[in-house]
Formats: C-alpha cells, structure tokens, sequence
C-alpha cells in the first residue's frame, strides 16, 4: 500500500536522498526535451547567462565579457564543462547542492535537536527534497541552491566547532551572493 511505501521510505535518509535525486534527473532530462521541443523554456535564462560566461572563460576570456554577467567569477569556471562536456552539466552540480542542503539539513537538526525522531527528521528533510519550489529552482538552472549549500556548510561547521572552516564556506557563500551576509547582523 502506499501507506506502507512511506513508512520503508523514512526508515532511511539514504531512500528519501535517492527519491530526490531521481526527481531532479527527470526533471532535468524533461527540462532538456521541453527547452528542445517548446516555444516557453523550461530552463532558467541565468543559466544561459552562466553558460556563456562559461564560454568566454574556456576562450581565455573574461566572463563580464556576457554583458549581463554578474556573479562570481568562480561560477563561470565552475560551468566550463557545460562547454565541454554537456550544456546540463551545471544543473547536475545545482541538484547536487541541492541533495546536499537535504543532508546537511538532516545533520544540522540531529546535531541541535537529538530528541527528535529519526522519522520526524526525515519528514522535516522532505520538506525540502520534496518542495515543488526548492526542486524547480536547482532543475532549472538556478545557483542558489550553490548558495545555500555553502550557507549551510558555514553552520554546520560553526556547530561543530570548527570556526575556521565554518567562516570560509561563510566567506563563500558571501563572495557568491551578497545577500548571506545579513546572517551576520
């Protein structure tokens, strides 16, 4: 019964990790099919944005070569292999970030709330994985799922003690978006 397929499902992170993951790839071969085959794009155009970027820095250039191109110069670099490899590709590293914010989500709540339930943890991680809103933004192409991950890394390692790398992913997390930073205040 379905009933019983959720229960199997929060006995282990790592079935729910799988479910998510294998929602984001077909997502992101759809988003491939409908950006082929439709007039209205599934994919978001700051990934065309990233991708030319992208581009300029495989051709020895400046990524603000793209006039439109306002992120990181880190980012171009890191979607030089949707010049070499495949244009998805940087998708693959966003559903990546993505799955990762679901991990450390569920580290970050046994770490500060051991009382709760494995099974109530897991439910709070879906609502992640699961979120219709969270899983269309990394499918599409979007970086902030590279944001969060580094947002979260920065706590994890802030609650872990480890002060030192918990400030570079934070210092990270800044360099790509300025916005990380109010979490200071």
């Amino acid at each position: 019964s379905l009933q019983e397929m959720e229960m199997k499902m929060l006995e282990r992170p790592t079935n729910i990790i799988t479910a998510a993951f294998i929602l984001r790839v077909i997502l992101v071969l759809y988003a491939e099919w409908q950006d082929a085959n439709m007039i209205v794009k599934y994919t978001d155009i700051d990934y065309k944005v990233f991708t030319d970027a992208a581009h300029h820095i495989f051709s020895g250039n400046s990524p603000y070569l793209r006039s439109t191109y306002r992120y990181t110069p880190i980012l171009a670099y890191m979607l030089v292999p949707n010049i070499t490899i495949h244009p998805a590709f940087g998708k693959g590293i966003f559903v990546l970030c993505d799955l990762l914010i679901g991990i450390l989500l569920y580290k970050i709540i046994r770490m500060r709330q051991p009382s709760i339930t494995t099974k109530y943890t897991l439910m709070c991680v879906c609502g992640w994985l699961f979120n219709p809103f969270s899983v269309n933004v990394s499918t599409r192409g979007n970086a902030e799922s590279l944001v969060s991950v580094l947002v979260l890394l920065s706590l994890y390692f802030v609650f872990k003690k480890n002060i030192i790398i918990g400030a570079i992913f934070y210092g990270l997390s800044v360099h790509f978006k300025i916005y990380p930073i109010i979490y200071s205040i």
